[in-house]
């Protein structure tokens, strides 16, 4: 039989990395000690495996639309506007005292129009 090195995708190292059970599907999952880390190699739902957020993000940010975001990269729409949701969330609670993030994009085009102006 065949010996495949794991690596954890967290710390990215292969020593102490031992089977943990299985999940749905029969995908194995397995576990680093040193980093108390559980994560799997394949996934079931193409929506769980790493990278697919940020992705989902990186194309609302280019004018993808919601449905042809989820058509690239073969999830549902479902999951799209709820990624996009939590995302704008994250946004708002990161921005220190503004109540929403449209607020702080309005903010910022004043002050962008504020200083084009003022360098004329």
């Amino acid at each position: 039989m065949a010996k495949v090195d794991v690596y954890c995708r967290y710390c990215h190292k292969s020593e102490h990395v031992k089977g943990h059970g299985k999940r749905n599907g029969d995908h194995p999952r397995y576990r680093r000690y040193t980093c108390c880390k559980v994560f799997q190699l394949e996934y079931t739902y193409q929506a769980c495996k790493p990278g697919v957020k940020e992705q989902i993000v990186d194309m609302a940010m280019n004018n993808g639309g919601i449905r042809d975001t989820a058509r690239v990269l073969k999830i549902a729409t479902a999951t799209v506007m709820k990624t996009l949701n939590k995302s704008v969330g994250a946004l708002e609670n990161s921005l220190n005292g503004l109540d929403n993030a449209t607020e702080a994009v309005n903010r910022l085009a004043i002050q962008d129009n504020y200083s084009a102006n003022n360098a004329k």
